[in-house]
């Protein structure tokens, strides 16, 4: 059987996943997930994100956009218990903490903005406009 993914946006989403499971083989798996963030929630983050690291040093190390993403997504996930991957670097030596914002239900990224938005606050971070 192939793999089948059904976005349950309409009542007729939720009927055309049900037959497919009542003709699912036994043994298949079934998974259930909360909605994904938007790219609303994602442009937001960004733009977050750029605000603080334009305002902010960490002992005097300025951030990338991309390497304070990685970072504080990593952050987030570990106060929020979500799960964190351990990534061997190249060198074979060590590892990388990673999560990837795509990730994230529509709750999470809601909660991400308001954890961004703190952590800007806690460090005197200014920000132009509060996104709702």
């Amino acid at each position: 059987m192939s793999r089948q993914t059904f976005i349950l946006a309409f009542e007729s989403d939720k009927r055309k996943a049900m037959e497919a499971i009542r003709n699912a083989p036994v043994n298949s798996k079934v998974e259930v997930k909360d909605p994904s963030r938007t790219i609303a929630q994602n442009d937001i983050f960004h733009a977050i994100m750029t605000e603080i690291i334009n305002q902010w040093t960490n002992q005097n190390h300025k951030y990338d956009l991309e390497t304070f993403k990685r970072e504080i997504a990593v952050e987030f996930a570990k106060e929020m218990k979500l799960p964190v991957k351990m990534i061997p670097a190249l060198d074979g030596m060590s590892y990388r903490a990673y999560v990837s914002t795509k990730d994230f239900s529509k709750t999470h990224g809601a909660e991400f903005i308001e954890y961004l938005y703190a952590f800007g606050a806690q460090r005197g971070v200014v920000f132009k406009d509060k996104a709702a």
